[in-house]
């Protein structure tokens, strides 16, 4: 008589162990879809940032560019009245 309760509990240890292994294995497999996607967001944040921001001194380095090249032609026609 002791001998079927004793495998009773032993498959219900087995089964409550399969669960538990089950539950970690989906539950670290969200977690990791949820990092990456995570990271994905980060990264085309990042992207978005820094591109507005090349965009901004490339825009900043031209105007520079014009004023300079303004000047130059303004002293470089004064240079003729000399």
């Amino acid at each position: 008589m002791i001998v079927p309760d004793f495998k009773a509990i032993i498959l219900q240890i087995l089964l409550s162990a399969l669960l538990a292994v089950l539950s970690a294995v989906v539950g670290y497999n969200i977690f990791v879809r949820s990092l990456e996607q995570t990271q994905v967001e980060l990264v085309e944040s990042y992207i978005s940032v820094r591109s507005r921001q090349e965009q901004a001194l490339f825009q900043q380095a031209q105007n520079l560019t014009e004023a300079a090249q303004r000047v130059f032609r303004l002293r470089l026609a004064n240079l003729d009245r000399v």
